[in-house]
């Protein structure tokens, strides 16, 4: 999610919040406590993460680090790649690839493999993918 999208949403929930009846925001002593650290539960890092959900960045990592794991079954590392081609589809996640420093771990799956002397489907099919992207 854009920030531009989860600023519009924390000023809607300003907006939106009920009042105390001294006619402040209860929002107000939410962050008073959260300042206090009465409140741990709402500064884990993971809650927005939680609520939001990750950005698309992040969801490209993650399955990219899956596509380029030997350890993983080849049927997880091609739902990989398959995921990660969709992410990569829309041009602005495309865009990031080279500031993310994804172009080596892509291209090494082009590479030989070898490890061993059957075939590897996953790489094929990232061969199949990175023509389809040239053109």
């Amino acid at each position: 999610m854009s920030n531009r999208t989860a600023d519009e949403l924390l000023k809607w929930g300003l907006r939106n919040a009920p009042m105390n009846e001294d006619g402040t925001s209860s929002l107000t002593q939410v962050a008073a406590d959260v300042a206090a650290g009465r409140r741990p539960d709402l500064t884990d890092p993971g809650l927005y993460d939680a609520i939001m959900g990750k950005s698309e960045a992040q969801m490209m990592q993650e399955e990219l680090s899956v596509a380029v794991n030997a350890a993983r079954t080849v049927e997880d590392r091609c739902t990989a790649l398959d995921n990660f081609e969709m992410l990569v589809e829309q041009v602005d996640n495309a865009n990031n690839m080279e500031p993310l420093g994804m172009w080596p771990p892509v291209l090494s799956l082009l590479e030989p493999h070898v490890a061993s002397d059957e075939p590897d489907p996953s790489r094929s099919r990232v061969g199949r993918w990175y023509s389809r992207a040239e053109q």
